[in-house]
């Protein structure tokens, strides 16, 4: 293939990337845009038509994907909950981290690492909360392993003796628990299940 070839393929190329992308029932529309490049001749307008058809079509798989994220339509309400629980969690610990900031007295160059570590920590939350939502399977595992180790973490300081009111960690292991319950459910286990993958040989 010539250079001049492979050039004058590139916006047919692009375009054709892009619409593989595109669900099934936008599938009108890279078809009409690849059938108007095919009436075009001149490089220059070929290369304008597609950087115009990918425009679109971004914008088309952009809106598709936020939708399939946020409307996504067998998603239980209890895991929507939990999942605003936990990036509700992961927001206050990131607020509390960027309140003490100021409060730092040592030099940037002995604190930069503990605090990019506490804020890695603090965002372990928030990544399992996009997790639930898109229903992916780890993120249901990871959460019944934080809630577990929150709640320890809650009953090793009752345990203690020393707080002044016990409820809010009391109140903390019991959510947990009922967080832990809900994820190992049966019928919300079911709501995690990839898709079956089906196999098929070429003959």
């Amino acid at each position: 293939m010539s250079v001049q070839k492979f050039k004058g393929d590139i916006p047919e190329r692009l375009l054709t990337f892009l619409a593989s992308r595109l669900p099934e029932q936008f599938n009108q529309w890279p078809a009409a845009m690849l059938g108007e490049l095919e009436t075009l001749h001149d490089p220059r307008e070929r290369v304008a038509w597609a950087v115009s058809g990918i425009w679109g079509l971004g914008r088309i798989w952009i809106g598709a994907s936020l939708r399939s994220i946020v409307f996504h339509p067998v998603r239980p309400l209890p895991v929507a909950i939990v999942s605003a629980y936990h990036a509700i969690f992961c927001g206050v610990l990131l607020y509390v981290i960027a309140s003490q900031l100021q409060h730092i007295t040592s030099s940037w160059t002995e604190a930069f690492f503990p605090v990019l570590f506490v804020i890695f920590a603090a965002i372990i939350p928030g990544v399992i909360a996009l997790g639930l939502w898109v229903l992916d399977d780890s993120a249901r595992y990871f959460a019944v392993f934080f809630s577990l180790l929150h709640g320890l973490g809650n009953y090793a300081m009752v345990s203690t003796g020393r707080l002044p009111w016990a409820a809010r960690p009391i109140g903390r292991i019991g959510l947990d628990i009922l967080i832990v319950g809900i994820l190992v459910c049966h019928r919300i286990k079911r709501a995690f299940r990839p898709p079956p993958i089906r196999l098929t040989l070429d003959s």
